[in-house]
């Protein structure tokens, strides 16, 4: 798997409204044998980074930490998609440098292509 097929996959995704609204939420209840049980929503962005949409935190030995998210500005819609996240002493965090992305591609003129899917 690549990055451009995780945000493919992330984009099939959104366009389901149950996983929309799901991946939205930074905190659900979920029920259990000894009543409700609250689920944390791993992805800070919900919290550290307006117009996040959602997004999905991951890890496979080959590719570390992997994280696939969306934002929204102004009716512009921006995917991202990190793999190999790793945290260098001193350096951005892992969500530091998701929002580095998408402020980078915010900041782009929209009618020039950064890439598509």
């Amino acid at each position: 798997t690549t990055p451009r097929d995780l945000a493919i996959i992330f984009r099939a995704a959104m366009a389901n409204p149950t996983f929309a609204q799901i991946t939205s939420q930074p905190v659900a209840m979920f029920p259990a044998d000894a009543g409700e049980t609250t689920l944390v929503n791993e992805d800070e962005l919900l919290h550290r980074y307006p117009g996040t949409i959602g997004g999905k935190t991951g890890f496979t030995d080959a590719a570390r930490k992997t994280f696939v998210a969306a934002a929204d500005r102004g009716g512009r819609r921006l995917v991202i998609a990190m793999m190999y996240g790793l945290i260098k002493e001193g350096g951005p965090t892992y969500w530091d440098q998701a929002a580095g992305l998408l402020d980078w591609g915010f900041a782009q003129d929209p009618k020039a292509g950064i890439g598509s899917l």
